[in-house]
């Protein structure tokens, strides 16, 4: 957009710079400077090819750099830069400044309340100048939304199989049997798969989770008894608190209610209930700064919880 160009003092790197000020006008183009298009010729600077629009010069590596060097007013002038070393562009619109910009990232409902916030605490400590725009659906959706390019990040479901995506796992955690803390059974310090199918359950509407209780309930379908299906966690613990039947949940996302002594978890005898999340991005792009800065922040955070 029109005026709101940043200029920049670098010794060595810059040879030349003309900045108009609010209502001058710019400098005009001869026939000569023009090429056969009537845009100005590459030739009008020995050091630089310059776009040309509405009669301004405008530098294509400033118009795409994050945060420049030094910030003018931007309402009030508008920067024309030479630079005199091209090979030094792309270090230059990399360099120095706080990271900012916009952090795309994707995940479920439940991983954003009860797996990110102290990420994103961290994160915003580290880097308040960047925006969060957040994608919330479930892991397959994430997943598509990266592949096509729409989202910089996802935290999802692992394992997942996907040839242009790295996979970095960051978190795992148990699944157990949480039952309102009141029940008969709520006293016990651990469960057969038996004994809880006898209680109606409250199953996720979809997801990797409602798969694998659909699998694990299997060898007792004929009596099993669903009272409820949610579509997030949290409607989930508050149907399980006020008595409407059990589940199997993550045990990082009930803590809070065990200990407000609104539930109980409860393991589930030789069953070993894994969930592993995992973040993931395109491997064939580079990703922006602040998506960048957020994998180390995020892996710092969670690798801890990584067994």
């Amino acid at each position: 957009y029109a005026g709101t160009f940043a200029s920049f003092w670098n010794e060595g790197e810059i040879s030349e710079q003309s900045v108009l000020k609010k209502g001058q006008s710019p400098r005009p183009v001869s026939h000569k400077q023009r090429d056969k298009d009537g845009a100005p010729s590459s030739n009008c600077s020995p050091n630089v090819a310059v776009n040309y629009c509405g009669g301004f010069f405008f530098l294509p590596e400033v118009a795409a750099m994050e945060k420049p060097l030094v910030l003018s007013e931007m309402v009030d002038s508008i920067a024309i830069l030479t630079l005199n070393h091209p090979e030094k562009r792309n270090a230059l619109s990399h360099a120095g400044g706080e990271t900012r910009g916009v952090l795309s990232i994707g995940a479920n409902e439940a991983t954003f309340l009860y797996v990110l916030p102290k990420v994103f605490e961290r994160f915003h400590g580290k880097y308040p100048s960047v925006r969060i725009s957040v994608y919330r659906n479930f892991s397959r959706k994430i997943i598509e939304k990266i592949e096509a390019g729409a989202v910089d990040v996802g935290i999802v479901t692992l394992p997942v199989k996907s040839a242009c995506l790295r996979i970095v796992p960051m978190f795992r955690d148990e699944l157990q049997f949480v039952i309102q803390a009141n029940h008969p059974l709520a006293n016990k310090k651990v469960l057969t798969l038996a004994e809880a199918a006898e209680v109606p359950l409250i199953f996720p509407k979809t997801g990797s989770t409602r798969q694998a209780l659909e699998k694990m309930f299997n060898p007792f379908r004929d009596r099993l008894r669903i009272s409820m299906e949610l579509g997030s966690i949290t409607l989930i613990k508050q149907f399980v608190a006020g008595g409407f039947g059990a589940s199997i949940i993550s045990t990082s996302f009930a803590q809070e209610d065990v200990q407000a002594g609104r539930v109980r978890l409860i393991p589930i005898k030789d069953l070993r209930l894994k969930r592993e999340l995992g973040l993931v991005y395109r491997k064939d792009r580079t990703l922006p700064r602040a998506a960048t800065a957020f994998v180390e922040v995020a892996h710092q955070s969670l690798k801890a919880a990584v067994t």
